[in-house]
């Protein structure tokens, strides 16, 4: 009977110790997958459930009725573990029967810890005694948490293929086998009165996590079939070693001394054996970092110290940032009284000190870049207070501020022309120890990186602050030209103001002095002899220039001020072309020029400002006159589409130069040429022309090629333009539609 007692208590420490390892290790494998989290609480469950059978077994009789009261808690919760469990891999919703379910197996788990309710006691012969109603409404709610938990499975099992469909027929498999076992053990021989293989049932759970094992390995079940079969090696190690140590001791003790320990001391021997044996790394690591703390106080780790500072490197451009991390990484790493830097090379970045410790530090570095050149002559980027017998006065002022290493950082430039940047500056270690070889050759790599670092943050800060300052000086220089451009804007104003009442004051005595030379002209003074007509003919042709030229002001001021306004009327162009061609017939003649208008028989009115277009043709004709040698030809054309009218003025003159005829309409611009031709030229005639066919929707026709003539004009489109048509409809559209350049205005 010993015997079996042993095996059986074995079989419980196997079961807790395995159900408890592998659903640790599902859990961590994915905590938030909520199928994890219910196997964790079914292998917890069955944990539970093997070790408070154990403890039964070998506490004292006055301690049994506790835990019992605890084992029947754990093997409810176990159920209720398995049924979400199952409705999980089922991958169903909540029914109102599993609320219901989980409900009364969670109140049945929490009465059955309440002493009185499911028993009131346990016999001498370890049996429970005086049970209660209530522990057959145990009995039925888990026995409805089994079935429940089997239907789900058995709908799952008939509802998937594959890898899934075997691992669900292996879970079926072993929780039947095990149920059976449960149930058979703790239920149904105790309700009957038999309760000698009560701790039989826990051990059946062995089949159930054999199966799932099976199916972690086999099937993936979980994902973790590695791990899992790495941990139920090393078990399964532990648990031989246990055992062996067991038979081995106990052989000695029961053979050689012949002495019998008592079944729950042997028990108790086992169990303190597996707990020892699977915690052995750990105490393993404990005892490390104590000695580690005696023996090693200074150790760290190298890889990690420069992987830290390598990521600094890299991802800082903030000098500051840079050099206090860095410090805070060695402080970590090397445990100096402390580690500060000190970078010049801005008279913004003079000194730089920062880490932890600086108090401490009252250094003078004035001393210390006095000896720069003995430094750089070493040729050594790491100072070592401890090792300069050999220069005293570097050593004293090391010394002084309790430095035992300086890092010089300098330039990378190659020869003589290295420069100090700053220096890294350590202490002494806080455990009293010398820095050592290994020490000094990490912190040598970690000086030629921080150089390069420490050249680009400086970089950066100096880009940094030329581009502020050259903000600053975009701003002031914007401000400026805002006031220039505010005040250019006040002159130009007064500029305008001043043009139109000059041209308001010039117009009224010069259109009585044009009056009265026209009044003497036709005779109303008096008969005129040739050169008396002449001359008066040439005082009236200025005249009548002065009177365009300001009337060209006007509307240039008008432009400005947003006064410039068309009013149109019924206009007989023919009549207006007419007018301006006789107008300055007698101007062409003295200059022995051919002045030519092709007048249509007829043509339409138009909606046109009459005045306005007086001056556009005015102007087409007069330069085309004055910009022709004598001999030359100048001829009007005004014609007639089905679709547009137009009239042109070409000339066999001077020509525009091909480069600089995009700015031939601009305001006051005349060519070269043009200005050698005729000096008095203002350059407002063609940029008013311009303005005025735009205003009234028309275009501009200009080609031109120098020294062989021009061609300037405007048509207009006759859908928008047209108001009646003259005797002959169309007219003159017998003539041949010459190709012209248009200009959009």
């Amino acid at each position: 009977m010993g015997t079996l007692s042993g095996f059986v208590d074995g079989l419980l420490i196997v079961s807790a110790v395995v159900n408890a390892g592998i659903g640790v290790v599902v859990l961590s494998r994915n905590k938030r997958s909520r199928l994890n989290q219910y196997f964790f609480s079914f292998s917890a469950g069955v944990a539970a459930w093997s070790v408070t059978n154990i403890i039964f077994q070998i506490v004292p009789l006055q301690a049994k009725y506790p835990v019992a009261l605890i084992s029947y808690t754990s093997a409810i919760l176990l159920g209720i573990g398995f049924f979400l469990l199952s409705r999980e891999i089922n991958g169903r919703s909540h029914t109102l029967f599993d609320r219901v379910l989980l409900v009364a197996g969670t109140v049945v788990a929490v009465s059955a810890l309440i002493p009185g309710l499911l028993a009131t006691g346990v016999s001498a012969s370890a049996s429970i005694e005086a049970r209660t109603p209530l522990l057959a409404i145990y009995g039925i709610v888990l026995l409805a948490l089994i079935l429940g938990s089997l239907k789900l499975l058995l709908h799952n099992l008939r509802h998937t293929v594959g890898a899934e469909h075997a691992r669900v027929r292996l879970i079926l498999m072993g929780f039947s086998a095990a149920a059976c076992i449960g149930l058979l053990c703790n239920l149904v021989l105790p309700l009957l009165g038999t309760y000698t293989l009560v701790a039989v049932g826990p051990s059946g759970s062995l089949v159930l996590v054999a199966a799932t094992a099976y199916a972690i390995i086999r099937h993936r079940l979980f994902d973790v079939r590695a791990f899992v079969a790495r941990t139920i090696a090393y078990i399964a190690s532990i648990v031989v070693l246990a055992g062996m140590y067991g038979v081995v001791v106990f052989g000695v003790v029961t053979r050689l001394l012949h002495l019998r320990l008592p079944m729950f001391v042997e028990v108790t021997i086992v169990i303190a054996t597996a707990i020892v044996a699977l915690n052995f790394s750990a105490l393993k690591q404990f005892f490390d970092r104590i000695s580690d703390k005696i023996f090693y106080r200074d150790a760290y780790d190298v890889q990690e110290l420069l992987d830290r500072l390598n990521r600094l490197f890299v991802d800082s451009t903030d000098l500051g940032r840079l050099l206090g991390q860095s410090a805070k990484a060695l402080e970590e790493a090397l445990k100096p009284e402390f580690c500060a830097f000190s970078v010049s090379g801005q008279s913004d970045v003079l000194q730089r000190i920062t880490g932890s410790g600086q108090e401490k530090l009252h250094l003078d570095l004035g001393n210390i870049d006095a000896a720069n050149s003995t430094m750089l002559s070493m040729h050594r980027k790491l100072i070592v207070t401890d090792e300069l017998e050999n220069h005293p006065g570097l050593q004293t002022t090391l010394e002084s501020n309790d430095i035992a290493i300086l890092g010089v950082l300098t330039s990378s430039a190659t020869g003589n022309n290295k420069e100090v940047l700053g220096y890294l500056i350590l202490g002494y270690r806080r455990s009293g120890n010398s820095y050592n070889d290994s020490d000094l050759r990490i912190l040598e790599i970690i000086v030629n990186e921080l150089v390069i670092a420490v050249q680009n943050a400086l970089r950066l800060e100096e880009i940094r602050h030329f581009n502020e300052t050259l903000q600053g000086k975009v701003d002031d220089a914007t401000h400026q030209l805002r006031h220039v451009n505010e005040r250019l804007k006040q002159l130009d104003e007064t500029k305008d103001e001043f043009i139109t009442m000059a041209s308001h004051q010039l117009r009224t005595p010069l259109t009585s002095v044009k009056g009265y030379l026209s009044m003497v002209l036709e005779g109303d003074a008096g008969k005129l002899n040739a050169n008396q007509k002449k001359l008066l003919e040439q005082s009236f042709l200025s005249s009548q220039r002065m009177v365009y030229l300001i009337s060209d002001l006007l509307n240039l001021s008008r432009l400005n001020t947003g006064k410039f306004v068309i009013e149109p009327s019924a206009v007989d162009l023919s009549e207006v072309v007419q007018v301006e061609v006789d107008q300055l017939a007698e101007t062409a003649k003295a200059r022995d020029l051919n002045l030519i208008y092709h007048k249509p028989d007829s043509f339409p009115k138009l909606m046109l400002d009459e005045t306005k277009t007086h001056q556009v043709v005015m102007n087409f004709i007069d330069n085309a006159i004055y910009y022709t040698p004598s001999g030359g030809t100048v001829t009007v054309t005004l014609r007639e589409t089905p679709t547009a009218v137009e009239c042109t003025v070409k000339d066999n003159g001077i020509g525009v130069p091909k480069a600089v005829q995009h700015k031939l309409f601009t305001k006051f611009y005349r060519a070269q040429n043009a200005q050698q031709a005729r000096p008095d030229g203002t350059g407002l005639g063609l940029f008013m022309a311009k303005k005025v066919v735009a205003a009234q929707g028309g275009l501009i026709i200009f080609e031109s090629e120098e020294g062989k003539g021009s061609t300037f004009g405007f048509r207009f489109n006759k859908a928008s333009k047209p108001v009646s048509a003259g005797a002959g409809g169309t007219g003159n559209s017998q003539h041949a539609h010459a190709k012209k350049a248009p200009v959009h205005a």
